[in-house]
C-alpha cells in the first residue's frame, strides 16, 4: 500500500512539474510575440476610377443636403457625415448651492 501511494505521489509531482514547465513555455512564447497592436493593423482597398460629374457634385454640396451639427448652425455637415451619429454630451455646470 505504501508503494502505491508513493507511486501515485510521484505521478502527481511529475504532472505538476509538467504543468509549470508548460506555463513557463507559454508565458515565454506570448512575451516573445507580444507587439504593438498597431503593427497588426491591415488596410485593404481596391483601385477605382473616379468619374467627375459636375451635376452630382453640385447636388451633393447644395445646402439642401446640409444639416447643423449638434444644433450649431455655424457648423453645417452633410447628412451622410458620420459625425451625425456621435452623441451630444453637453458641458456639465454644477448647480450653485443655495444657502439654507
Amino acid at each position: 500500500m505504501w508503494h502505491e501511494a508513493r507511486k501515485h505521489e510521484r505521478k502527481l509531482r511529475g504532472m505538476m512539474v509538467d504543468y509549470k514547465k508548460r506555463a513557463e513555455r507559454r508565458r515565454e512564447y506570448y512575451e516573445k510575440i507580444k507587439k504593438d497592436p498597431a503593427q497588426f493593423l491591415q488596410v485593404h482597398g481596391r483601385a477605382c476610377k473616379v468619374h467627375l460629374d459636375s451635376a452630382v457634385a453640385l447636388a451633393a454640396e447644395s445646402p439642401v443636403n446640409m444639416m447643423p451639427w449638434q444644433g450649431d448652425t455655424n457648423n453645417m455637415i452633410d447628412r451622410f457625415d458620420v459625425r451625425a451619429h456621435l452623441d451630444f454630451i453637453p458641458l456639465y455646470s454644477p448647480a450653485l448651492l443655495s444657502p439654507t
